[in-house]
């Protein structure tokens, strides 16, 4: 609900309540809300959407999706696709997905396609409204080129059935601020690669080759390739929740611990040009610089990198357009976590204490061991019989420790998450 916008009409009721199962009803007419959607010229549909979520067990939910539209209209989803019937008004379509996140969206009549079919069967079918400066068709080859030769790559996947790629800049240029391209193979795929569960590989690395068409402009080949990192990374989060992100926090890890870091102790900026820079850690600081920042002012930051990049883009350049967007100095920020050569090593406690009356102690240590001393936020969940409390701290010495009161008793803590804070966590 929090996602729809305020001049949408909606109502919202409840359907009905069994032992496994609960329906909450959203109804609402107007625009689709961005959170479902790429772009704001995506799709303008007078038509009712009803939510609901679905227990597969007792502490975790599915989402379905049902939607009408009219049969000039074509449904594509990550999800599983429950029903799709036709009526007075046009098709019926019920999807199941993991999260909300993960419907696409619905591709609009007047889209433009450019298709190839090939010897094996396979289809490719690129969508896309406009993507000026860029040639549709050599763009459209060099993607189809690229899905074609990864699927063999990664297992000789059976496409049996098209696989869609959807391009939806807002606008006339292509839109940095949300991810605007998601790839659908239109059954699940068979071969090494089952399903949606095993696809984030495939996803990142169409949207890494996707990305690079916007940062074309940027010189510094470590700097485009690490933003079109990220562009991938955003895109697979927000279709496949944070899968993704802990996928780079393992690579970094496993990396980290076969270089030699004495040989740029002196000149941090050479390993920059390095895979594990820009294919892992430039991301994920660009994920935490968005949850330090926030949502504004983070889209603010991508537009004036999106502006610049035809005028010579560097670091200094990013710190500087970071802090306009900020309208704070970021240069501790950018210091730390693109001069130190080390990653924060936390030691994070907590004890759970019952307390005079009906209340309840929660005392948190949180330790930095490593040489340099990091500041960032740091999320905390405190999960308590009748809910989850969130609190957000701001870590910026070598030791905290802060104590807190609930009248609910609590249960666990759990430190980060999401995963914002790329770090060694020391036992």
């Amino acid at each position: 609900i929090k996602n729809l916008k305020d001049n949408l009409k909606y109502t919202v009721s409840l359907k009905n309540i069994k032992k496994n199962k609960i329906q909450i009803e959203i109804s609402y007419k107007g625009k689709i809300p961005d959170s479902q959607i790429l772009s704001s010229e995506f799709i303008n549909l007078i038509t009712p959407f009803i939510w609901y979520p679905v227990f597969s067990r007792y502490d975790f939910f599915d989402f379905r999706l049902s939607f009408t539209v009219p049969s000039s209209y074509r449904a594509v989803s990550q999800g599983i696709l429950i029903s799709e019937k036709g009526t007075t008004n046009g098709k019926q379509y019920i999807y199941q997905c993991k999260n909300a996140g993960m419907i696409a969206g619905v591709i609009l009549k007047g889209y433009k396609n450019i298709g190839r079919s090939f010897n094996d069967g396979s289809v490719f079918n690129l969508f896309y409204s406009t993507l000026k400066p860029l040639n549709a068709n050599n763009f459209a080859e060099t993607i189809i080129w690229f899905l074609r030769h990864y699927t063999e790559k990664l297992g000789k996947m059976n496409l049996e059935k098209p696989v869609t790629v959807v391009c939806a800049p807002a606008g006339k240029t292509y839109d940095v601020i949300e991810p605007t391209f998601f790839i659908v193979p239109e059954q699940n795929i068979s071969g090494d690669y089952l399903g949606w569960d095993k696809f984030y590989d495939f996803f990142h690395e169409a949207g890494y080759q996707i990305a690079q068409y916007w940062w074309s402009s940027v010189k510094t080949l470590w700097l485009k390739r690490g933003l079109s990192r990220y562009c991938a990374l955003a895109a697979s989060e927000r279709y496949f929740g944070t899968n993704e992100e802990l996928r780079l926090v393992k690579i970094y890890h496993r990396k980290a611990k076969k270089i030699n870091y004495n040989r740029f102790s002196k000149s941090p900026v050479s390993l920059y040009s390095s895979n594990l820079f820009y294919g892992a850690k430039f991301p994920l600081i660009l994920r935490l610089l968005k949850n330090f920042m926030g949502e504004t002012n983070f889209k603010s930051f991508l537009k004036y990198l999106h502006k610049e990049q035809t005028r010579g883009l560097n670091l200094s350049k990013m710190e500087m357009l970071a802090s306009r967007a900020n309208k704070t100095d970021l240069k501790w920020f950018f210091r730390q976590w693109f001069e130190y050569l080390s990653i924060p090593e936390l030691k994070l406690d907590y004890q759970i204490r019952k307390l005079l009356g009906a209340k309840y102690g929660v005392t948190l240590t949180i330790i930095q061991y490593g040489k340099d001393i990091y500041s960032f936020p740091l999320n905390i969940k405190i999960v308590t019989e009748e809910g989850n409390i969130l609190r957000r701290f701001f870590i910026n010495k070598r030791k905290y420790k802060f104590s807190l009161s609930f009248f609910t008793k609590p249960v666990r803590v759990i430190f980060d998450e999401e995963n914002f804070i790329l770090k060694e966590i020391v036992q």
